[in-house]
């Protein structure tokens, strides 16, 4: 049986949606756990621009040592 291409990319939604809800309730167990930079990158991929600029700031006032890897991670998604 062969996957349309429309099935693949709709099972990757799904890991992608499925990864972001892990980091959530790891969050919600243990609230010293910082997941912001995986889940902004997790927000980007599944096209959610609002939540991932929300993310990563929210990563780069919690951790302002992080703040050149966000710098450079939005100058590769928006060309810069």
């Amino acid at each position: 049986m062969k996957c349309t291409n429309f099935q693949i990319l709709s099972r990757g939604k799904v890991l992608l949606e499925y990864a972001l809800k892990s980091y959530k309730t790891a969050i919600e167990s243990v609230p010293t756990f910082n997941f912001n930079y995986q889940m902004a990158l997790l927000y980007g991929q599944l096209g959610n621009t609002e939540m991932m600029i929300a993310t990563f700031l929210d990563e780069a006032f919690a951790n302002p040592q992080n703040s050149i890897q966000i710098q450079n991670q939005l100058a590769r998604l928006y060309g810069r």
